[in-house]
């Protein structure tokens, strides 16, 4: 049996956050958020500011470099 010790690069990620006031805009549907993950965007939360004005959502991917 041959044990192999191979360095592993850590992942490295990119985040976008999208800020939306419902005062002015409508939330994301299907279509945009299927677009962000056609990006390669995986959703991972959703935050309201406690407002109810201001939704963010929180998205993550892995970077390509």
């Amino acid at each position: 049996m041959v044990y192999e010790s191979v360095p592993v690069d850590p992942m490295r990620w990119e985040y976008r956050v999208l800020h939306v006031d419902t005062r002015e805009e409508a939330l994301p549907d299907a279509a945009q958020l299927n677009e962000f993950g056609n990006q390669g965007w995986l959703l991972v939360g959703v935050l309201n500011t406690g407002d109810s004005r201001h939704v963010q959502y929180y998205f993550v991917r892995q970077r390509n470099e």
